[in-house]
């Protein structure tokens, strides 16, 4: 049993390590470098691993090949003692103790390297939009919105400032998605209300643009119905787009 609770001991502390560095990599931060001291506890103690429960029966180096025998696994001393043949001969004893304890060392400073490196990304990416506030792209919505009623009887115009309308909320959605670091707005996590508004207005959208000429089918109270849902929309979206900008500032 001390050798199976040895085993899963030595197999945590990788998993351990590995997840640490699967963080590290998602969030693009560099590997340590080969002289730092952290770097080469975490080395040892893999080494180790191999060595008393990895791959113990033969390992090679450029030394030539080793063969590890662990002979005593004493959790109540704290020691494994394993002995050593091939290139070079002998026991070792390791202290459980000591390694538990520079695992621990180790991965905490990973953590706070990591910590200290996501939160420097942060602040840079934040920093991008301190002069930028969302809710100036509404500027002049409300007067692209009231041209598009039916009660506006140049048509042309009104299909004018549709199309302005509908650049301005491309310019948020695009403005948004560079915020939040994603290529589409559907994907930005926890921001539910604001994407389901998004979703919205582009909904509205189609349904406008084919009556908006008031052609020869096209009843103008429909075309109110819907100018007056993209516009109560846009109002929540400004709000939303406040709060944003009170998050980047």
């Amino acid at each position: 049993m001390n050798q199976l609770a040895l085993y899963g001991l030595m197999q945590a502390v990788i998993i351990q390590q590995d997840a640490i560095g699967f963080i590290a990599a998602l969030f693009e931060i560099p590997r340590l470098s080969k002289n730092d001291s952290n770097l080469q506890q975490i080395l040892d103690i893999r080494s180790l691993r191999n060595r008393i429960a990895g791959h113990p029966s033969e390992t090679r180096n450029k030394e030539g090949a080793k063969t590890y025998t662990t002979i005593r696994t004493d959790f109540k001393g704290k020691k494994v003692e394993y002995f050593l043949s091939g290139v070079e001969h002998g026991s070792r004893i390791v202290d459980v103790d000591k390694i538990i304890s520079s695992h621990e060392k180790s991965l905490k400073s990973e953590i706070n390297r990591i910590i200290k490196e996501v939160i420097k990304t942060e602040e840079g990416h934040m920093a991008q939009f301190k002069q930028e506030k969302l809710e100036d792209i509404f500027e002049g919505v409300d007067n692209y919105i009231q041209k598009i009623f039916s009660f506006e009887k140049n048509r042309t115009i009104s299909k004018l400032f549709f199309e302005s309308l509908k650049q301005v909320i491309n310019n948020f959605k695009t403005s948004v998605e560079k915020r939040y670091g994603v290529t589409d707005y559907k994907d930005m996590v926890g921001l539910h209300g604001l994407v389901d508004e998004i979703e919205q207005v582009e909904k509205y959208i189609p349904k406008i643009e084919s009556m908006i000429l008031l052609g020869e089918h096209v009843d103008p109270l429909d075309l109110d119905v819907y100018t007056q849902a993209i516009q109560s929309s846009l109002d929540q979206l400004k709000k939303m787009a406040e709060e944003v900008d009170e998050e980047f500032h």
